[in-house]
């Protein structure tokens, strides 16, 4: 966060880092979820996570995606923390919480889906995260990149 408040007064340097750091966490994200779905990932969690417990397809993948997703949710958030965005934050937050909280209960209460309705749950409410804060970060950062 330090870096933000340091580049908030430059556009340019700020649109330039924040882009740079993002298309980095973009690829990384990409190589790991790679990773993780193939049999040498498979093999390496299983010293980590017992498959006869927790089935690896869906819920450590669904876990695993919701993980990805929440990294750059938590950019998004630093950057408008930053600029004292905090309305757009809060609204967020508690919307994502509502979805989230919606979508658990339902699938957990009324289809019997257990675990994986909790996974889904926060699966969406990190989806409608990133595309309310992170979309409209993105493009925000490529316009003021293109205009200077």
């Amino acid at each position: 966060m330090r870096n933000y408040v340091d580049l908030k007064d430059n556009k340019k340097k700020l649109g330039s880092y924040i882009f740079t750091l993002n298309s980095f966490l973009w690829i990384v994200s990409l190589c790991l979820l790679i990773l993780s779905i193939s049999p040498i990932g498979k093999f390496f969690l299983s010293k980590i996570i017992d498959f006869n417990r927790v089935p690896f397809y869906p819920h450590v993948i669904i876990a695993i995606i919701v993980g990805i997703i929440e990294i750059f949710i938590l950019l998004s958030r630093n950057y408008y923390q930053t600029i004292q965005k905090y309305k757009k934050i809060g609204v967020n937050s508690v919307i994502s919480f509502v979805i989230t909280c919606i979508v658990a209960i339902s699938l957990i209460y009324f289809l019997d889906f257990g675990a994986l309705g909790k996974l889904m749950g926060r699966l969406v409410g990190a989806i409608y995260l990133f595309f309310s804060i992170l979309v409209i970060f993105v493009m925000q950062i490529l316009i003021l990149i293109m205009l200077n």
